[in-house]
């Protein structure tokens, strides 16, 4: 009597619940992976954006060494 009852329990209740949790663990990662990506991305973006400052110091420098030359 009690075999029946587990076993409908088993298959209408943990086995779903064990898939589900999968499928959602799976999404998570995937989720994650693609945040941890556009971090990557941005952090990229925001070393060339200090570059391209640093050129524009670069040469605003040597326009005003030459004016204090002359």
């Amino acid at each position: 009597m009690i075999i029946p009852l587990v076993a409908i329990a088993s298959i209408f209740v943990l086995l779903p619940a064990i898939v589900f949790s999968f499928i959602y663990k799976t999404n998570k990662d995937k989720i994650d992976l693609k945040k941890i990506e556009l971090q990557a991305k941005t952090l990229t973006l925001e070393i060339e954006k200090q570059r391209i400052y640093l050129e524009t110091l670069k040469e605003e420098n040597k326009k005003y060494d030459s004016l204090l030359r002359n």
